[in-house]
């Protein structure tokens, strides 16, 4: 193996139900760069039958969320909410300081981050949409590196 290719732990999969009634699967990993050392950054996608819907990444050495994406149609459904209570959940089980919102947000992430009682930030124009259909195979490995893991259920 090589050393540059960084350690996945499955931190969590649950099936949920969203805030606004949608049944969602959150998948949560940690990414560490070596066996010996302490996880650096948490990730936390949102799915619908297996198609991501969100994502939620923090930095463990800060505490800072450094990328938060909900797919436009999912958009207003509170994802970005429900994987950032999951993200609050997980580091205070695991000992972590909480995840806290960035000081650089996009337009929507500021609106977000305010709308939670966050102080204002700097904005950014945000990056264009990740799509599976820009990436083809793409899905198709998600899918089958998703049906790998363990599941449990929060009902």
């Amino acid at each position: 193996m090589s050393d540059n290719v960084p350690i996945i732990d499955l931190l969590l999969r649950r099936s949920v139900e969203g805030l606004t009634g949608f049944d969602l699967d959150l998948v949560a990993v940690a990414l560490r760069q070596d066996r010996d050392r302490e996880a650096e950054v948490v990730s936390i996608m949102a799915l619908k039958s297996y198609m991501p819907v969100g994502a939620l990444k923090w930095a463990l050495c800060n505490a800072e969320i450094t990328d938060v994406w909900v797919r436009p149609s999912w958009r207003r459904h509170k994802v970005a909410t429900l994987m950032l209570a999951a993200a609050q959940a997980m580091a205070e089980e695991n000992g972590w300081e909480v995840p806290r919102h960035s000081t650089v947000r996009t337009p929507e992430g500021e609106a977000w981050a305010l709308s939670l009682g966050a102080e204002p930030a700097e904005t950014v124009t945000a990056e264009d949409d990740y799509s599976f259909a820009d990436h083809p195979g793409a899905e198709a490995s998600f899918r089958e590196a998703l049906n790998d893991l363990p599941r449990r259920s929060s009902r």
